[in-house]
């Protein structure tokens, strides 16, 4: 059990209890990516909120080891597509038109006909809906139009020196404490009792 929480608010707004800590990896732009992936939603109506820590899920909300991703990445899109399938059910009983004539973008569905419903407006009847009447799996990644582009959908998420406003961001690593093993084993081997930094991190140092 992941213990995913998400919510269509009467605003339209959708709002993610992430049973993670973000502290700086970029978890909530991941997963709100995911969720305008699978709901056809604007990135500006998705919210990503950390949950409050709870002795009881615990194990549901260890953060680290580089691990949340792998972890919650597919279960994300199970859910989203779920709760896509519903919204859009329930939008097709509101109108008494076949499910599958229907299309969403932009945080809501839209009929044939040009009517639309937002997300908000029909999450009391999606919350209802036992059994979807269109598919409620993921997306296939060949139609993906939000995960792997810039939040403007214009630009390749990527550090790659080559593509224009993502620049590379270099670090240099201080050096190693006396108490490290390698430190101890660079010692052993020069008899030195400290490790310099590097040239070109001192030199980019103010």
């Amino acid at each position: 059990m992941h213990n995913l929480v998400i919510e269509a608010t009467a605003a339209n707004k959708i709002i993610l209890q992430l049973p993670r800590e973000e502290v700086g990896q970029g978890l909530t732009t991941t997963f709100a990516m995911v969720i305008a992936e699978e709901l056809d939603a604007r990135m500006a109506d998705v919210e990503v909120r950390l949950q409050d820590a709870t002795p009881a899920n615990l194990m549901n909300q260890l953060t680290g080891g580089s691990a949340s991703l792998s972890v919650l990445y597919q279960p994300m899109r199970e859910v989203t597509a779920a709760m896509r399938a519903r919204l859009v059910t329930a939008a097709a009983h509101r109108w008494g038109v076949p499910a599958g004539s229907l299309s969403t973008r932009d945080t809501m569905v839209i009929a044939p006909d040009g009517r639309t419903a937002t997300y908000g407006s029909l999450s009391g009847e999606a919350a209802t809906v036992l059994l979807p009447e269109v598919s409620s799996a993921p997306k296939d990644p060949a139609q993906f139009r939000v995960i792997g582009t810039a939040h403007d959908g214009s630009t390749p998420a990527t550090s790659s020196p080559g593509v224009p406003r993502t620049p590379t961001t270099w670090t240099c690593r201080a050096p190693s404490p006396p108490w490290s093993p390698g430190r101890r084993r660079s010692r052993a081997r020069s008899g030195r009792s400290t490790t310099p930094w590097p040239a070109a991190c001192r030199e980019s140092l103010p």
